[in-house]
């Protein structure tokens, strides 16, 4: 690996890797944005993104008990954890360092399981009643999912941090997008490891996950 803090160095993983994505967007959010001033509109978004914080520290919790049972080299995949905040975009990835179908399918019915949760927490967050009496209307997540090859590095050296970079990334920004309230769509993919179908699916994240 090379790292340095100069203008003509870039500093990536040599190993390409799988990964599991999950885009996570608050709906109709620019519409909320138009009617809180920008203090009120901050803390908003602070307090929903701890709500989702607190599920992937619950995740933490749980990885580890399994690692109490088992040796690290029993796991082909790495804990979920929180890439980035883009605008009003919650990223959430799972690493696979072993890719096999097992693996994969591991992978994502933990991330699917992890995002039915956090729109069940978003829902009954009592905290937000205050919020939404004002907004008059439900605060709703909507996501999208999806699962390809990445390439983990640190590009730049002011305020240098480590990104993930690949088609996935932007394939699961695109499946947030089109996806609905109270849902999660995979790309086509994701499918195909989860039921065997090359297409894409909507999955309705308070009913129960197959």
């Amino acid at each position: 690996h090379m790292f340095a803090y100069n203008s003509t160095s870039i500093w990536f993983t040599q190993k390409r890797m799988h990964a599991v994505i999950m885009s996570t967007d608050i709906v109709n959010f620019d519409w909320i944005s138009s009617k809180l001033c920008p203090q009120k509109l901050v803390a908003f978004l602070h307090e929903v993104w701890c709500v989702l914080d607190n599920v992937i520290d619950d995740s933490d919790n749980g990885f580890h008990e399994d690692l109490c049972n088992h040796t690290q080299k029993d796991f082909g995949y790495q804990r979920p954890f929180k890439m980035d905040i883009v605008g009003n975009s919650y990223i959430v990835v799972e690493l696979l360092s072993i890719a096999s179908q097992a693996n994969r399918l591991s992978a994502i019915h933990n991330m699917l399981n992890m995002a039915s949760r956090m729109v069940s927490m978003i829902e009954h967050h009592s905290t937000r009643q205050e919020t939404e009496a004002k907004l008059s209307c439900k605060v709703l997540l909507r996501m999208g999912l999806s699962f390809g090859k990445v390439v983990g590095g640190v590009v730049g050296f002011v305020q240098p941090r480590y990104h993930l970079y690949g088609k996935a990334m932007a394939q699961a920004s695109i499946m947030e997008s089109q996806s609905e309230a109270g849902s999660i769509l995979l790309c086509k993919d994701s499918t195909f490891i989860l039921r065997g179908q090359h297409e894409c699916i909507l999955i309705n994240l308070t009913e129960e996950i197959e």
